[in-house]
């Protein structure tokens, strides 16, 4: 990697918003009330209401690389409003975390033309990611579309691992071959090319630290793998508005994929088209195994790291996340599934609520990112996800519980990521906690770590089931 530049290291703050008001409600008995205000906001603006308070106690750094450097212009053909010099870096990481603290790089969304480690929610989203798990969390800044293509956005994203692999924040360093785990995460678009660069791994493994060592695992939210765009849920997950003219008094209600809410094949033709630049205009690389994932083999999958998707059920790319969640599966890999009932695109990003009046959480992102840090910490601690299993992925279906007509804020079932009951209560979405506040796991001591219990537990579940951390 270059030399370490520090530009800045502060103490993320909070960002007030004007108090919003709920809007006519009528569907408590179905949904909650913030699902419902997420529908009315979205359906009017899908470029609304993400998160805009960081988490507490959670430093950024910037970064800049040898290398790393291009400019977002009008000359360049850049669409994004962030315009100049790019290419610097963002590490978000609690203070204590020093040269042996895991490590996660991440590739922000935004079709490939438009986002950065600094805007559109994903300074809110990682820092909470790096409180949730204690990690130090970084996210490259990679040149957009058309700027960049598939290809340098791939380099760009092994260059990043590569120089994680042997650098924390604050400039502490380690040797690359002994460095703590290192993770590779994204969203949408970043989803797709982060599993690009995890399967291009697995082909050329000496890509990462000269083949010495191999990445820990990865998680992708509402990835974006199918570059040919035409699973059915195109069509079955079409917008629509529904209402009844006789019915004055019962509601609009909104279904389907509230963010890309043109027709089927419009959205298929449109989304086909933006892969096609992303590639190079190369039509043959739409099924490319690594470029495109959705169409990678059960060759390339086999013995890859383990995988955690989350992917709202209304998407119109849902099945870009479950269909390859299957492939992975049954081709040997641990690969865990969350699709969350009624749920839009990266709704991880909205564990706000979309700023509604009360200040409630969206459960539904609160969950999937707290199941995320589950994930990642389980492996940190003994090498391998809970309870391993391949063949099929551990899949886990969210539902709100029903709200007899008061708009309950809470899934129905919850249960850990091994499909274990957890205690759950309106606004306490995931685990119980122990008496200084800190997430349990089911059947963890009160007191004891989440990193020893989670350890204790992994290991006691590989022995029951004939896992060993040699298995990966």
């Amino acid at each position: 990697g270059g030399a370490l530049a520090v530009v800045v290291v502060v103490v993320l703050s909070g960002v007030n918003a004007s108090p919003p008001k709920w809007q006519d409600e009528h569907f408590q008995d179905l949904i909650s009330r913030v699902d419902e205000y997420c529908y009315d906001k979205l359906s009017k603006d899908s470029g609304c209401c993400l998160d805009e308070r960081m988490a507490p106690g959670i430093l950024t750094e910037k970064v800049d690389r040898e290398g790393t450097a291009w400019t977002c212009s009008e000359s360049t053909g850049c669409y994004d409003g962030k315009t100049g010099r790019r290419g610097t870096d963002a590490l978000y990481y609690p203070k204590d975390a020093d040269a042996m603290t895991p490590r996660v790089l991440y590739i922000h969304g935004g079709s490939w033309y438009y986002g950065s480690p600094f805007t559109t929610g994903y300074p809110q989203l990682l820092s909470s990611l790096a409180s949730l798990t204690g990690f130090v969390i970084m996210a490259i800044d990679y040149p957009l579309v058309p700027v960049g293509n598939a290809d340098t956005i791939l380099d760009h994203t092994l260059a990043g691992l590569n120089w994680l692999a042997s650098n924390g924040p604050r400039g502490l360093s380690n040797h690359p071959d002994f460095g703590p785990p290192v993770f590779i995460g994204g969203d949408s678009s970043g989803g797709g090319s982060a599993m690009a660069a995890l399967l291009k791994l697995q082909v050329a493994p000496d890509l990462f630290v000269g083949g010495s060592r191999r990445l820990a695992g990865g998680f992708f939210y509402s990835p974006w793998t199918n570059l040919k765009c035409n699973t059915p849920e195109y069509y079955s997950n079409a917008y629509a508005k529904i209402s009844n003219p006789f019915l004055k008094d019962a509601g609009e209600a909104h279904v389907g994929d509230l963010m890309f809410n043109g027709h089927p094949s419009e959205n298929a033709e449109a989304f086909q088209g933006n892969g096609l630049q992303y590639v190079g205009g190369n039509k043959s690389r739409l099924v490319d195994p690594i470029f495109s994932p959705f169409h990678t083999t059960a060759e390339i999958l086999r013995g890859a790291p383990p995988m955690y998707f989350a992917v709202g059920a209304a998407e119109s790319i849902e099945g870009d996340s479950t269909i390859l969640a299957q492939k992975a599966a049954m081709s040997g890999v641990q690969a865990y599934l969350d699709i969350y009932n009624g749920m839009w695109h990266v709704f991880p990003m909205y564990s706000e609520g979309c700023q509604n009046p009360e200040g409630k959480k969206l459960w539904q992102a609160v969950n999937a990112q707290q199941r995320t840090s589950d994930f990642l910490k389980s492996i940190a601690a003994a090498g391998l996800p809970p309870c391993p299993s391949t063949g099929r992925p551990a899949t886990w279906i969210h539902y709100s519980e029903a709200g007899d007509g008061n708009g309950k804020n809470m899934e129905w079932f919850p249960s850990d990521l091994c499909g274990k009951p957890v205690f759950d209560k309106e606004e306490d979405t995931h685990w119980a906690y122990d008496d200084k506040g800190r997430p349990l796991f089911p059947g963890m001591d009160k007191g004891q770590s989440i990193r020893e219990g989670t350890a204790s537990q992994l290991l006691t579940r590989q022995q029951s089931v004939g896992f060993s951390s040699t298995s990966m």
